[in-house]
């Protein structure tokens, strides 16, 4: 067996970061950091041996590889694999590794994909990927020299169109070794390939690293982080759809500037790797270096240098149908068990992956191995209790943020001794530790001392206690007039001058109404409300708002659901019995909470509609579970009902509301709105948007509630209907898409931070009017003539050909059976065969119009209407029929019309 000679060549890389370790760390833990890293360095023994060939030597064998590009990556890893202690000479060795010739990612050193960046290339040439270079290789394989011996090929295509080797047998040959990047599991063979590690990036060996790896876990800002391209990738659209709350998990797209992408990196306690356009991803190493705990979640992807060391010994691992319980599995992971998995990420950062020399020396030692080791089961289950880290700065990150101050009960009754003694209910107790828990891990917008506070939070003295729970601070009850002067003492007090006070209160008009304070309200009452000033809060969640079923929920299209409609509950107000009226026993199950032929979760989970009855009264929790249902929330109000951060966030932009509580408009007003494909669609996203953001826990709600302290009237700042002019939805797709008054088409790639809106991506720059899409055209209205483009929706690019089609002035389309429907500018409806459709074909009348400007149709209903925002009234007409002409439709919006949700 050849041995691994003790010289400096394998010690000296990582002792020269090693120092920089016991410069930066405690003595006592760098020095077990040194022993660790020198104990695998030990341990390194060569059960084989490989010879590298040069680009020389390979090109004489091969000579048409002399015009094949080499990358930087492919060449430092060749020439690390030369100098290892396990490279041998020709004759002694057991493996033959070729020069990459056909390794093409341009992601190293500089992220991004630019092969033209400096230092990306090594050597210009052509891009080897095809048949020529493949009959080189086999030459290779073949030559006389190399019998016996095997051939190790290092492979890493850079295009998703040709992710794999043109000759596919290369990769099950008897003889030859993959070294991949973005090894996929249907071709690695344990104990013969090896997954790469992608280039590590500057972050990796960086001060900020270091800086990283020092700081405790507790004191991490966010639980869990990813920023990233999120379009084209299901994996991670599906992450942040179901997880991503704007408090401690952070998953957002690579365009969104609220965050930052390295405080994301450093500042969390789980980094999460997640798959790109290839499999691999260049925040592998990042992640693993970040200070945090890696998290690679990924069905497909083998880890790199997972047979040398296993992914699981130094993080957390997850397949692709795992997604719904990520989060769920992480919270529970025990402390002890995350330092430890920290721990060894730190030292896989250090000797295996910080650098492309590190690297490289780790990918020599696993191809020295012979043998396959077969992954250790990770003993990191997620049975433990649930250990949540939470906390973020609520200011926009491009301005100064508010800071906020959390005052205790002590430093409150030390103020005001007139509330010293008073008890703290349980439901306000539970509410103020949320924000102390917040006050606890934010540091740019939270204030540590009251004298640098703008706002500042009371405990909730006046939120009275219900006599079945129990008190979170035992004490006497005092009556509202005696908390009403402690609240007063606050105001007054030097310490408290010119601080906006913000207080806890039931909303039940216990206080005196004042407005010099700020009142988070639970039960607001829209008759003392005070838009701009109060927050209305929403009640406690329960343990399904944030559960597994929950995110299932949402990934279940709603056509799967089994009920329309569904409510189990208490009856409280004479006009919700008569809803139960309505009840069907298929359909529409509304039904009383004794009844035991229903479950209350069952119905949950397996309805389009969950129906709440809103009042200023109403405190339970069936709001909170309607909303994360995977549903679609509808709630019958009366005039005091103020629904939980109205204001901030409207909940007409992701529920129904049935406003004049009459049960017989109930199940009209929601088939009117299933006939609007995108309004579902985007009411649901929306209720899912909320449901993490603003609702799952209590501290997701307490860091919504001080967003609205500090932006109170958002909900109509962020309104975009004064810029859209039509809405479409691709079906297939999913995606939402938009033109804008500018006459550009936007397609919707995420959602922009800590709101509802979207991140927008041009798609065209038109302009365009107006828009009607089939499966295999798009068609576009521009100076009122109408042009096609030859593709689906999703193929339109600012480069798309236009062809006009049609003579005549219109100013709206509509698709129907083969039919080109067409709202002509005198305000009449015409039609001609859209496949027929040129510049020389005419447009037969249809029916005489009402001055129609915009229409669509809905299974084979046109519905049309004059104007877009004003309150103009819609028509249909049957196109079976269109002789009978007109009629008064019941829904307030033409399918397709989603502006005023977003």
């Amino acid at each position: 067996m050849h041995e691994t000679p003790s010289g400096p060549r394998v010690l000296n890389p990582r002792l020269e970061f090693l120092l920089l370790v016991i410069l930066l760390v405690k003595r006592q833990h760098a020095l077990q950091l040194l022993f660790c890293a020198a104990h695998v360095v030990l341990a390194w023994r060569c059960e084989r041996t490989f010879h590298v060939l040069s680009p020389e030597v390979a090109e004489a064998h091969s000579p048409e590889l002399a015009e094949c590009r080499l990358l930087e990556y492919a060449e430092v890893l060749r020439r690390g694999l030369a100098s290892s202690p396990c490279a041998s000479d020709l004759t002694e060795a057991s493996v033959i590794v070729i020069p990459g010739y056909t390794f093409h990612n341009c992601h190293w050193p500089h992220y991004g994909g630019n092969c033209e960046s400096e230092g990306t290339i090594s050597r210009p040439g052509r891009e080897c990927y095809d048949e020529q270079t493949m009959g080189a290789y086999r030459r290779l394989i073949d030559a006389r020299e190399f019998a016996r011996k095997s051939v190790a090929i290092i492979d890493g295509s850079g295009r998703v169109q040709s992710a794999w080797l043109p000759d596919l047998s290369f990769y099950n040959h008897p003889r030859v070794l993959i070294l991949r990047l973005g090894a996929p599991v249907w071709f690695h063979r344990p104990g013969i390939d090896v997954s790469l590690p992608p280039g590590p990036l500057s972050r990796c060996a960086g001060q900020a690293a270091m800086y990283a790896m020092r700081e405790s876990l507790d004191e991490k800002r966010y639980f869990a982080t990813f920023k990233g391209k999120l379009r084209h990738n299901q994996v991670r659209a599906t992450l942040a759809h179901l997880h991503h709350n704007d408090l401690d998990v952070i998953i957002v797209d690579r365009l969104d500037d609220s965050y930052d992408y390295d405080q994301l990196l450093y500042s969390s306690i789980f980094s999460l790797i997640l798959e790109g356009d290839m499999l691999q991803t260049f925040h592998f190493a990042e992640a693993v270096c970040s200070g945090g705990i890696p998290v690679l979640i990924s069905s497909k992807w083998v880890p790199p240098l997972q047979e040398l060391l296993p992914f699981e010994s130094y993080g957390l691992r997850f397949r692709d149908d795992e997604i719904p319980s990520v989060m769920v599995k992480l919270r529970a992971l025990d402390g002890l068990s995350r330092l430890e998995l920290r721990q060894r990420a730190m030292d896989a950062c250090i000797s295996r992956f910080r650098t492309l020399e590190v690297q490289a020396e780790s990918v020599a030692q696993q191809l020295s191995l012979t043998s396959f080791r077969p992954t250790a089961p990770s003993k990191h289950s997620a049975s433990a209790a649930d250990s949540l880290g939470v906390g973020r700065c609520v200011a926009a990150a491009w301005s100064s943020p508010t800071l906020f101050y959390i005052m205790s009960v002590t430093e409150t009754e030390a103020f005001a001794p007139k509330l010293q003694g008073c008890l703290l209910s349980n439901l306000a107790g539970s509410l103020h530790h949320a924000f102390l828990s917040l006050r606890k891990r934010s540091s740019s917008c939270m204030a540590m001392q009251l004298e640098h506070a703008h706002i500042v939070l009371v405990p909730g003295y006046s939120v009275l206690p219900d006599v079945t729970r129990p008190l979170s601070f035992p004490g006497r009850s005092c009556a509202p007039g005696q908390i009403y002067e402690g609240y007063r003492q606050l105001r007054l007090h030097a310490h408290l001058d010119g601080k906006l006070l913000v207080l806890s209160d039931m909303g039940d008009e216990g206080l005196p109404r004042d407005t010099s304070f700020s009142r988070l309200l639970l039960g607001a009452r829209r008759s003392t409300f005070q838009y701009g000033v109060d927050v209305s809060m929403p009640a406690e969640p329960t343990p399904r708002c944030s559960g597994e079923a929950a995110s299932m929920s949402f990934l279940e299209p709603l056509e799967h659901k089994r009920f329309l409609v569904s409510f189990k509950g208490r009856w409280e107000q004479p006009w919700e019995k008569q809803v139960a009226a309505l009840h069907d026993n298929h359909n529409v199950v509304i039904v009383d909470d004794a009844n035991a032929e229903y479950d209350a979760e069952f119905l949950l989970w397996n309805s389009v509609f969950l129906l709440v009855f809103a009042t200023a009264n109403y405190r339970n929790s069936r709001f909170n579970e309607a909303v994360c249902s995977g549903g679609i929330p509808v709630a019958m109000a009366d005039a005091s009902w103020v629904p939980p951060f109205d204001g901030f966030i409207r909940f007409s932009s992701y529920g129904v509301l049935i406003e004049d509580s009459n049960p017989s408009n109930l199940l009209p007003r929601l088939r009117d709105v299933l006939l609007n494909t995108a309004e579902v669609h985007v009411l649901r996203e929306n209720a899912r948007k909320v449901c993490t953001r603003f609702l799952q826990t209590r501290e997701v709600q307490a860091a919504a509630a001080l967003e609205a302290l500090e932006t109170p009237n958002r909900a109509e700042d962020d309104s975009l209907s004064v810029v859209l002019t039509q809405t479409l939805l691709d079906q297939e797709q999913q995606h939402l898409y938009a033109l804008f008054e500018t006459g550009a088409l936007f397609r919707a790639v995420a959602s922009r931070a800590r709101t509802l809106q979207h991140l927008w991506m041009t798609v065209a720059a038109g302009p365009f009017e107006y828009l009607a899409a089939s499966g295999e055209a798009v068609f576009a209205v521009s100076g009122h003539q109408v042009y096609k483009h030859l593709g689906p929706l999703r193929s339109v690019s600012p480069d798309s050909d236009w062809t006009a089609v049609s003579r005549g002035r219109v100013q709206a389309l509509a698709i129907h059976d083969g039919v080109m429907l067409a709202a002509g500018l005198d305000g009449n409806i015409y039609q001609q065969d859209v496949n027929a459709m040129s510049i020389y074909t005419d447009w037969e009348l249809l029916l005489e119009g009402r001055n129609f400007s915009r229409i669509a149709v809905h299974a084979g209903v046109l519905y049309a209407t004059s104007q877009l925002y004003a309150a103009s009234p819609v028509y249909s007409l049957d196109l079976s029929s269109p002789s009978h002409g007109w009629a008064k439709a019941t829904i307030r919006r033409i399918p397709g019309d989603v502006g005023h949700l977003l």
